[in-house]
């Protein structure tokens, strides 16, 4: 193992992530959550810097499966950059990414600033404008089987997004019970409902709100939040056809090449 300055490591990361190039595992450091976050700051300020800009916030491990697969407590979250947003109906390349895995998960639009520490369920209603269908892009830029506060540093292990087209407000609307199912290539793969994102998706955006005051930052008015995935994560090649349908937020199709 190569022990590295935290910022060194940071630009080497962002670096992998725009050359699409792994790092090798002789650069696996030991972090502590706090140097994890820490990182991640130092990410976020390096693609600030190369002219990218924050447009929201991605929650990850949001399932009791995925939080006892990997033997942590919590969540985790990472920034979101303008720079990821892909279109849909447009084919997504492969060759942009290293390890990709699609999720499926609904997007949060702020209208009103998020600030926690109590930051509760009626606040996030309050604060929201509406709800959107979305496609995660997870992607490591670390070349061996991560832990957690590996995905930490990585931002949260983003790659990208894709919102549907369809913006609907939260009136009347339980997002407990939304269904969403997954078909590849005309096969159904999985399916699953808003409940398996702690409970709730509401929860899970109150969590990062009084989460992210507990590291000097708050959620801002126009944000996107990526609330967590509702089934498990899609491997993906070249040629392959994802259709994910949402009931109430509509459908996402896209294509690899």
């Amino acid at each position: 193992m190569v022990n590295m300055d935290l910022k060194e490591l940071a630009i080497m990361l962002v670096d992998a992530e725009e050359a699409a190039k792994p790092i090798s595992e002789k650069y696996k450091q030991d972090f502590t959550e706090k140097e994890a976050y820490d990182v991640q700051i130092l990410v976020r300020d390096e693609k600030l810097r190369r002219g990218q800009r924050v447009i929201g916030k991605k929650i990850g491990f949001t399932s009791q499966a995925m939080r006892k697969q990997f033997n942590y407590h919590s969540c985790d979250y990472g920034n979101i950059f303008d720079k990821q947003i892909f279109e849909q109906g447009s084919a997504i390349k492969l060759d942009n990414f290293l390890t990709p895995r699609v999720e499926g998960e609904i997007a949060f639009i702020l209208k009103e600033d998020l600030s926690g520490p109590g930051v509760t369920v009626s606040d996030v209603v309050r604060a929201t404008d509406g709800v959107m269908a979305c496609l995660e892009f997870v992607d490591t830029r670390w070349d061996f089987g991560i832990q957690v506060l590996d995905s930490i540093a990585d931002n949260a292990a983003c790659g990208g997004f894709v919102l549907g087209s369809k913006f609907v407000r939260l009136d009347n609307l339980d997002l407990r019970y939304i269904a969403m199912f997954v078909q590849k290539n005309g096969v159904l793969l999985s399916s699953g409902a808003g409940v398996e994102v702690m409970g709730d998706p509401l929860n899970a955006v109150a969590w990062l709100a009084n989460k992210l005051h507990e590291h000097g930052a708050k959620l801002k008015a126009g944000d996107i939040i990526l609330s967590g995935a509702i089934t498990g994560a899609v491997e993906v090649n070249k040629g392959d056809v994802l259709d994910v349908s949402f009931s109430t937020l509509g459908n996402i199709q896209i294509r690899f090449e």
